[in-house]
């Protein structure tokens, strides 16, 4: 458990959580986000993009001390057969609905789809997980069908319990 800093002691976590989007946008950059390869070369790219995602989820998909996101690890969401919720959850992001103190953010105007669809792949190809991969053309499709959309998604819109 995370030890709360005393009223004389800044708290680093934010700092945590900036510092690893930062490094995250940088190995974006540097990676391009071309994966018109194999899955396999889609999966290490998403290697390279999840960076972006360890401030909140941890380097071992657990989530990191604080409880800011769920874990990855044997996520329903993350090992559906239909990738569909959750390529919209990274487009558009999730309400706070208060079951976790950190906020999913939208990634649409980040992230490419060969970034989207590569980070998904990794996560759904690791820590044991077998789920198929994501590809470029369902990340583009659900883009622009959901292209309209300003708000993140209430959880049950998801089919998140």
């Amino acid at each position: 458990m995370r030890r709360r800093p005393h009223a004389h002691e800044p708290d680093r976590g934010p700092i945590r959580v900036q510092a690893a989007i930062l490094v995250g946008a940088i190995l974006l950059t540097a990676c391009g986000g071309d994966n018109s390869g194999s899955a396999r070369d889609r999966t290490a790219d998403g290697a390279l993009v999840y960076h972006v995602c360890i401030g909140c989820h941890g380097m071992d998909g657990r989530g990191v001390a604080g409880d800011i996101a769920p874990s990855l690890i044997d996520s329903p969401l993350v090992l559906a057969d239909d990738p569909a919720p959750l390529i919209m959850l990274l487009l558009h992001g999730i309400e706070n609905d208060g079951r976790w103190p950190g906020l999913m953010m939208p990634w649409r105007d980040a992230l490419s789809d060969e970034q989207i669809a590569a980070v998904l792949s990794h996560i759904r190809s690791q820590w044991g997980h077998q789920a198929p991969p994501v590809t470029a053309g369902q990340v583009t499709g659900l883009r622009e069908a959901t292209s309209d959309r300003r708000q993140p998604y209430p959880r049950a819109e998801l089919g998140i319990e």
